[in-house]
This record gives C-alpha cells, structure tokens and sequence, in this order.
C-alpha cells in the first residue's frame, strides 16, 4: 500500500490519506443497509438539509414505518443530540425515521429510493452520501474529512479492494455535490501526483535495500576470507580489518536512518 503524508490539503479541504489509499464499495447483499440503523444517534444535517427533509416528507410517508411516522410527528425530521450536533430523528435510539426495507429485509433510505423513483427532487443528507466520510468544521475556517473505520462496512471494503476503487474515486458524485466540480478534478490531480510520487520512491526504496543487503552479504564474505584464510603477517593488520567492518556497520546504520 502506498504511503503519503498522514494529512493531504486540497483547496480549503484538509483530507486523510486513507482517502487515496483506502478502498471501498458499498455491498448492499452483505452488510442489509445497517449504517441506516445501527449508531447512538442520526445522520449528521446541515441546516438547509432540514428543509429538504420537510419537503420531501410528503412523497416517502407511505414508505415510512408506523414508528417512524409517530416519531415525526411528535418532534420532528430532525433534533439536536447530546453532543449539540443537528441530526435525523431515530426510533427506538437506533433506525433513521427515513429507512425502509425491501421485500428481502434489506434497509433503505426512503429519501435516496424516492429520489431514484423520480419521485422528488432532492436525494438525501451530504453527510449519508460522502460516508465513510465524516466531515467536520475546524476553527481556522478549514474543513476536515476523515476516514471512519466501522466493522459494519467490512464487505464494502472488501469489494472496493477486488475492484480496486479508491474512496476518491467511490465517492466522485457526492464529492462533487458537496464541495464542486473544479475541487473534484483539484482532488484527482492531487491524488495522481501523489500516488505517482509514491509508486516511484516506493520501488527506489526497494532497490536500495537490495543492494544494501546484497553489499552487506559481499563484506561479510570478504571479512570471512580475511579472517579464516588471509595471513596475518603484521600485528595490525587485524585491528584494520576490524576497524573497516566497524566503519561499514555504522555506515549501513546512517544510510538506513536517512533513507528507510
């Protein structure tokens, strides 16, 4: 796996490298949609997104659960939870009021399935749409997005590995809904340079450790022969031998700490 800075800055975004490295595809078939349900709160809403929700009530109601709809009824699409976030409203502390399930048991979101139907207009939440991602505000005015590592989404990554799909790549769509087409094509070109950047000291650092490994086998053969074989027609001659071996470690060492 390649190997970038821990942090990667693209425009005013500041990104985790697992975004370029890390692979992901969502496997309905496996994980049933559980992201919808499992979790100690709803999905993260930007203030706008509420509206939306509001808007598109109306159109997914027949989809919802009678749970669901009592919930809404009484405090809302939305509510703000102990950690001061905007969020969807949940029922029984686990589903998003906005899941449905399907004939095979599988969850849903009724927004996304509403809008896949053409049924409205508007799909679902940004912060549904980019996870894994989680996106958070800094106080410099930057915008943070980090990999979120869930055992749910286990077969997801999975799959993206067989087919080889970056998350950068998984998520082009709602990166480009979120922060702009131009931002998007910023973000390939920074991901192409890099990985690129990477590819190549990856196979130098690899040459280099073979030939280190291949000198080193040739000085302790030859410190061999010195040793077993050569005459030692002079008191000094050993303390020189031993001295170059000395130097040749300690040189191995330096180049080692610099370079590996």
């Amino acid at each position: 796996m390649p190997e970038l800075p821990p942090i990667v800055q693209v425009g005013d975004v500041l990104l985790s490298s697992e975004v370029f490295t890390e692979c992901f595809c969502c496997d309905l078939s496996a994980c049933r949609g559980q992201c919808c349900v499992e979790g100690d709160s709803g999905a993260p809403l930007l203030p706008d997104e509420v509206m939306e929700l509001e808007n598109v009530c109306n159109a997914v109601w027949p989809d919802l659960s009678a749970a669901a709809q009592d919930v809404i009824d009484r405090q809302g699409v939305a509510y703000t939870d102990c950690e001061g976030d905007l969020v969807t409203s949940i029922v029984n502390g686990r589903d998003c009021v906005f899941t449905c399930y399907n004939d095979e048991g599988c969850c849903l979101c009724a927004t996304d399935k509403a809008f896949r139907e053409g049924r409205t207009a508007w799909c679902k939440p940004i912060s549904c749409a980019l996870y894994p991602l989680r996106e958070s505000q800094l106080k410099n005015g930057l915008t943070a997005l980090r990999y979120h590592r869930w055992n749910v989404c286990r077969p997801a990554v999975q799959k993206g590995r067989s087919l080889q799909l970056p998350l950068y790549r998984y998520l082009a769509e709602p990166l480009t809904r979120r922060f702009g087409a131009a931002w998007y094509e910023e973000l390939c070109a920074v991901a192409e340079q890099l990985l690129a950047e990477s590819r190549r000291l990856t196979l130098f650092t690899f040459v280099l450790r073979a030939v280190i490994k291949k000198v080193n086998r040739g000085v302790r053969h030859a410190l061999f022969r010195t040793f077993a074989r050569a005459p030692l027609p002079h008191p000094a001659r050993p303390r020189r031998v031993l001295t170059l071996s000395i130097w040749w470690v300690q040189s191995i060492r330096f180049v080692r700490f610099c370079i590996l």
